[in-house]
């Protein structure tokens, strides 16, 4: 069995799953090792994946019209890493993430997390503490599931 402790760990704070659903929502994770100077993603194709940094670091930039990179993020062990908008639109990346040293991240898929947000109660989509770090240039999104008490999601 593969260990997810630290991002079960990185998300109690924000989710409260029932021995259930943690094995549903652990059953889609998966681990991806990523060397050095590698990308994750590219501009012009589609993210697939949220992916939560377990250790190592990663950054996020994209090339400017004056050819210079620009990083607008830089995830290190416990935060996540991405394109949002490529991901939630399902569109193509506009932003290069690249492995600023060897790193181990645990992954979920966008048809994973449609399934989640059908299949565990009280899942939404909302924006926040554990989206995905991009600084000022992007609203980002997570699921969160968080205990309901009544009213509206």
């Amino acid at each position: 069995m593969q260990d997810f402790s630290s991002i079960l760990n990185h998300i109690a704070p924000y989710i409260t799953f029932s021995e259930e659903e943690k094995e549903l929502f652990t059953s889609v994770l998966k681990i991806k090792k990523i060397k050095r100077k590698q990308f994750l993603e590219q501009p012009g194709y589609v993210s697939k994946n949220r992916s939560y940094v377990v250790n190592g670091a990663l950054r996020a930039f994209f090339i400017g019209t004056d050819g210079q990179e620009h990083t607008i993020a830089l995830a290190i062990e416990d935060r996540w890493i991405g394109d949002p908008g490529s991901f939630m639109l399902q569109e193509p990346a506009t932003l290069f993430i690249e492995a600023i040293e060897d790193s181990t991240l645990i992954q979920l898929s966008y048809d994973s997390e449609k399934m989640l947000l059908k299949k565990v109660p009280l899942c939404k989509l909302t924006n926040g503490k554990l989206s995905t770090d991009c600084g000022d240039t992007a609203t980002t999104y997570y699921i969160a599931c968080k205990p309901f008490s009544g009213g509206t999601l």
